[in-house]
């Protein structure tokens, strides 16, 4: 059996008494694909005691003018102060304005979203879901640090052809990541992991200062191990829990392994052509 340490509130002066030792809350599993985020407990048959949310004010009136799915309109008459209850789970990323004021969101019944709206003059109620505004941003960056790896690519190319027809080689001096390169994973790893977008330029030095070396291959390789070994011991809940495999842990080694497998380093063939350019010298040194 899985189990988790919940934290516990009580409300207003009210107490809770639990017998000494641990206290196990147990939910019995069911068909259905939800798993239990928050509990609201209530002293034994005192629940029907407790008020429900506000009802509606009869004069006052609800009309949908739109319903989409991260975007909502709807018309409310003139009245007493209310709830606007939605038949959905609660989600933080509702946001909800009458005329344009922003309402303040409630959790109805344990579960429901609701919005409590001010007594007075109606307007219209808009509804708009943010995070899906932030996910279109992040899709646009996305693609935009895509395009910059491929232009990237693209100059790294041509500088080597155009260093293979010159000749000209700078021998032992590293090749350091391209700046566009290490941008356009910055802002892939920013738009992901966030924070971690700062493993970046430690991983960018590491590649600098052990130039002759895999140590980004490997470094790559053993987080991915790690990450691996997290979910194998706790695949966690779901993506909304931060927990097990979904946690900041394994999360976070996870995305050091992309972005070492991302950074550039130099290729073994640039280090074959250099063995190959340094022989031929030390070929013509001896022959003279």
């Amino acid at each position: 059996m899985l189990t988790r340490p919940m934290q516990l509130s009580v409300c207003g002066t009210s107490s809770i008494n639990l017998s000494p030792g641990i206290s196990n809350l147990v939910a019995e599993p069911t068909n259905v694909p939800f798993s239990i985020s928050s509990i609201a407990l209530y002293p034994k048959g005192t629940f029907n005691a407790f008020p429900g949310p506000t009802p509606v004010s009869p004069n006052r009136t609800l009309a949908v003018e739109s319903w989409g799915a991260d975007s909502r309109s709807v018309s409310i008459g003139a009245g007493a102060q209310s709830y606007f209850e939605i038949h959905e789970n609660f989600n933080p990323g509702w946001k909800a304005t009458l005329n344009g004021m922003p309402l303040q969101s409630v959790t109805l019944d344990g579960w429901q979203q609701g919005f409590v709206v001010p007594s007075g003059q109606g307007g219209v109620i808009s509804l708009t879901y943010v995070p899906n505004y932030l996910y279109r941003l992040g899709i646009v960056a996305g693609a935009l640090a895509a395009l910059a790896l491929v232009i990237a690519a693209i100059l790294a190319l041509l500088g080597r052809l155009d260093q293979g027809k010159n000749h000209e080689r700078v021998f032992g001096r590293p090749d350091p990541p391209r700046v566009i390169w290490l941008l356009g994973i910055s802002v892939v790893l920013f738009l992901v992991g966030g924070p971690m977008v700062l493993a970046v330029p430690l991983l960018a030095l590491l590649a600098r200062r052990y130039v002759n070396s895999d140590i980004l291959p490997r470094i790559s390789f053993v987080t991915m191990v790690l990450a691996g070994i997290g979910a194998a011991v706790d695949l966690g809940l779901n993506a909304a829990s931060g927990l097990g495999s979904f946690g900041f842990i394994s999360q976070g080694l996870a995305l050091i392994a992309l972005a070492g497998a991302l950074l550039p380093q130099r290729s073994q063939l640039n280090k074959d052509e250099d063995n190959k350019l340094v022989l031929g010298k030390i070929s013509n040194e001896s022959s003279t």
